[in-house]
């Protein structure tokens, strides 16, 4: 995501309050994790704002940039 070679598509609003913003295809490990600020993943997908009052515990995905974000429980 942040090389930009994949968008986001799926979103999560943990247990703990953390957001966490993947790219939904490839599998994450700790290693190629980042930390960024909500503020700079906006900046990468302006269709994040849609996400702004989702409450903890809730994730959010779409299959391709564009589509709606469809919201679920974690």
């Amino acid at each position: 995501m942040l090389d930009n070679k994949s968008p986001i598509l799926y979103v999560e609003h943990d247990s703990d309050g953390d957001w966490q913003f993947l790219c939904g295809q490839n599998e994450h490990t700790e290693e190629n994790a980042k930390i960024i600020s909500l503020k700079q993943a906006v900046e990468i997908d302006k269709t994040l704002n849609e996400l702004y009052e989702m409450p903890v515990g809730i994730g959010a995905e779409r299959n391709e940039i564009g589509e709606k974000w469809k919201p679920f429980k974690l």
